[in-house]
């Protein structure tokens, strides 16, 4: 074993700090051409900042080439670095680069998995292996990562964190990622399907009864994939936005008697007056006795029948108000025939991951029933002319066997053809506001952009406001 030189990175004095050692299995040749292909690297990996220090194994002692921060994505050759590495290194369209990212980001991921002291009780190995995986990419993408390498234990540190979603619930959490059919090309259209845990909306600590706004950005939609599914476009696309409007109506006795509530506040002169207003518009030559009328009508629940014997009824003021918004709604329906043995396999288990993925989960005492799994849908390749989707609960999933209303099977049983049809429903309405959020993902939409408005028309402008370039597409 090499020796890492001491007067170049003081900081291996603490390996618990970093990933990553000179061992044999740690070592790649991202130089893939030309002087220096041969040489062999390594690299270590700083728990806390995802910092990676690349060092070049050679006889007797490693040398360091220089530093990569995920952060700032920068690169840092240090004057021992040789110029054929400076060259490889800088260039990115050398792939050196990005060979050290990637070695890294599995080097970390293994020495987490392998490490004894992660085995923590009752933690499954998926669940070991996707948060090691989930804290390697984390690290890589941008040094940083809600999981505490340093904590002695990192799964403990999960289990501590995480304990309810980790430990809590019976039945599988993580299922592969399925294609069909297997042969699909790069740009061809196509719905995937992500499954991901439900997260019930946080109360808003300084917004009193108000819920907390879900991050929507790509990093956050992506950033758990407990698995999915990529399948052609359906035949049939819609999208149907309801809004629920009804007619509601403030008759005269209605507006009355709200009010007198608030009449009370003002004294019983104030109260006897608006009683006495509304029999003299109805005409009643004895207003106290109208007014009696109708208080007692009211209160008997027959005051329309007692006011049209005083030859009138009471205009109703009927207007169309909204109500509230709806969740919507979503049918797909897929025709799926396998054309050889691996196909019907992964057909299979297409449908046993809509229907177990979408079962209920029992809790590990069986006192309760957690929430199914969730999917995020969205469009591949041409996102930007169909409709967008939140976060979707699979409500009815149907499985036809026979199609063509035939019992047809292969040799080995399975059968020739499949329909499934899947019903969703979105688990948070559409407000206005999101489309706008949409044409600045990952951000926060600031509505005086005037690089949201045509012509540079802020939203003050006067005259008439055209939308802007609109790039997020059709939206929701």
């Amino acid at each position: 074993m090499a020796l890492i030189s001491p007067t170049i990175t003081g900081r291996t004095a603490r390996p618990e700090t970093h990933f990553g050692n000179d061992n044999d299995k740690n070592k790649f040749q991202p130089i893939v051409s030309g002087k220096g292909r041969n040489e062999k690297y390594f690299t270590l990996v700083d728990k806390k900042t995802g910092e990676i220090t690349i060092y070049n194994n050679e006889f007797g002692w490693d040398r360091v080439v220089g530093t990569y921060n995920p952060k700032d994505k920068k690169l840092t050759l240090k004057d021992s670095a040789r110029l054929y590495e400076k060259e490889a290194f800088g260039d990115l369209d050398s792939g050196a680069l990005d060979t050290v990212i990637k070695n890294s980001k599995n080097m970390i991921q293994k020495e987490c998995f392998n490490d004894a002291t992660n085995e923590a009780v009752g933690v499954s190995k998926q669940d070991r292996l996707a948060s090691c995986k989930k804290m390697a990419n984390d690290l890589m993408k941008d040094g940083t990562t809600d999981i505490d390498p340093l904590e002695g234990s990192t799964m403990r540190g999960v289990a501590k964190q995480e304990q309810e979603k980790l430990m809590e619930a019976k039945g599988r959490k993580f299922f592969p990622n399925l294609r069909y059919p297997e042969k699909m090309r790069e740009d061809q259209d196509a719905i995937k399907f992500t499954i991901r845990d439900f997260k019930p909306r946080e109360w808003d600590k300084d917004q009193p009864g108000v819920l907390k706004e879900r991050d929507r950005s790509n990093a956050a939609l992506h950033k758990f994939n407990m698995g999915s599914v990529i399948l052609p476009v359906p035949g049939t696309i819609t999208d149907t936005s309801k809004m629920d409007w009804k007619g509601e109506d403030m008759n005269p006795l209605k507006a009355v008697a709200a009010n007198l509530a608030l009449a009370a506040f003002d004294g019983a002169d104030a109260a006897g007056g608006y009683m006495k207003n509304l029999a003299a518009d109805m005409g009643a030559s004895d207003a106290a006795s109208t007014a009696a009328k109708a208080v007692a009508g009211n209160i008997a629940g027959v005051g329309g029948q007692l006011i049209k014997r005083q030859g009138a009824v009471i205009n109703p003021n009927i207007e169309l108000l909204f109500n509230q918004p709806t969740l919507r709604d979503f049918k797909f329906d897929f025709n799926l025939s396998p054309r050889n043995a691996k196909e019907a396999q992964t057909i299979k288990q297409i449908i046993r991951l809509f229907k177990q993925s979408s079962a209920p989960r029992r809790t590990i005492k069986g006192y309760f029933l957690r929430t199914p799994l969730i999917y995020q849908i969205e469009y591949i390749n041409n996102a930007y002319n169909l409709n967008r989707f939140k976060e979707c609960a699979l409500t009815e999933f149907t499985t036809n066997y026979t199609p063509n209303n035939t019992y047809s099977t292969f040799r080995d049983g399975t059968m020739t053809q499949y329909k499934i049809t899947m019903s969703f429903k979105e688990i948070d309405p559409i407000f206005n506001d999101d489309y706008d959020m949409l044409d600045k993902e990952g951000e926060n939409a600031n509505l005086n952009d005037s690089t949201l408005f045509s012509n540079g028309q802020g939203p003050m402008a006067v005259g008439n406001l055209k939308g802007g370039a609109d790039s997020a597409g059709i939206g929701y």
